[in-house]
């Protein structure tokens, strides 16, 4: 429920109390009650005459009971907040702990985009067939079926895997979703390489503030599917309405993964310009992602 549904609520529950109590012709007898009056002076089969004593009380019960209502609607949502922000980070932290079982396997990332195992180096012609994010899927959890690899990702073989996706959909394992929130960062002198011509590196290659994944809110694309943000053509925008750069889908920030392991919430307030420095492993050689990303990093 969203916060202006809440509190739609909350008046229309407090005005129908209070209809009801009016109705029956009791509000009289609880305001003197609360006061010590005499209530034999009140005559509530003919006409109701509040005082302004009375008016102040039950405008300080109201006041009491909303402002109680408010609070609670603030910690509950702050709660929830904070466990999603630290269920996401440990989604990411996953995520970096495959990358590095890949890498310790093959001592390099895979393709951003993977194509024809056959093929030993990129051409146009080659068919993309599924991303990064499926390559690296047995290295994140173990399963008895089979993937096929020389397969498209859409294949119904490969398919079975859909709802394996947690990891990279962010979301808890009760709920069924499809659609990537975890790009990687893609294109010349970047960790994954341009993703044709240049390879990925080792992570033993990189340095350790290189920013290898990011938060996207708003996708539209299968974790499975080829799809990522090359830094030539993404988007340069922080938390944009329409989700499609980099955004969280907690209200306060979103997350990267450095080649190290590490996983951070930053705030939306973070520039992209101080974002984009450790893109690539040139830039974030010569930066320190403490100095200039800690300041807008949440816990």
């Amino acid at each position: 429920m969203s916060r202006l549904g809440f509190w739609l609520s909350i008046s229309w529950l407090f005005s129908w109390l209070f209809g009801k109590l009016c109705e029956l012709k009791l509000v009289l007898f609880l305001i003197c009650a609360f006061m010590n009056s005499n209530t034999q002076e009140i005559k509530p089969l003919k006409k109701w005459r509040f005082s302004l004593r009375s008016a102040f009380v039950l405008m300080g019960v109201l006041a009491v009971l909303f402002a109680a209502a408010h609070y609670l609607s603030i910690g509950i949502g702050n709660a929830r907040e904070v466990a999603q922000r630290k269920r996401i980070t440990n989604n990411f932290k996953h995520v970096l702990i495959g990358f590095r079982n890949f890498d310790d396997t093959f001592t390099k990332l895979p393709r951003p985009t993977c194509y024809e195992p056959t093929a030993n180096k990129y051409e146009p012609n080659l068919k993309p067939l599924y991303s990064w994010r499926f390559a690296i899927l047995p290295f994140l959890q173990s399963s008895s079926k089979e993937m096929f690899l020389d397969l498209s990702w859409d294949a119904p073989e490969n398919l079975r895997f859909l709802n394996d996706g947690v990891p990279y959909t962010l979301e808890n394992w009760q709920t069924i979703a499809t659609d990537t929130r975890v790009f990687a960062i893609t294109g010349p002198n970047t960790v994954f390489g341009d993703g044709q011509y240049e390879l990925p590196a080792s992570l033993d290659d990189a340095p350790a503030d290189t920013i290898l994944i990011v938060e996207v809110r708003d996708s539209d694309l299968n974790w499975m599917a080829p799809g990522d943000f090359d830094i030539r053509t993404m988007p340069e925008s922080i938390n944009a309405p329409d989700g499609k750069g980099i955004s969280g889908i907690g209200r306060d920030g979103f997350h990267i993964g450095f080649v190290d392991g590490r996983a951070w919430c930053l705030s939306n307030e973070t520039p992209f310009t101080e974002l984009k420095k450790f893109f690539t492993m040139a830039s974030a050689e010569q930066f320190d992602a403490d100095d200039i990303l800690g300041p807008y990093r949440i816990d």
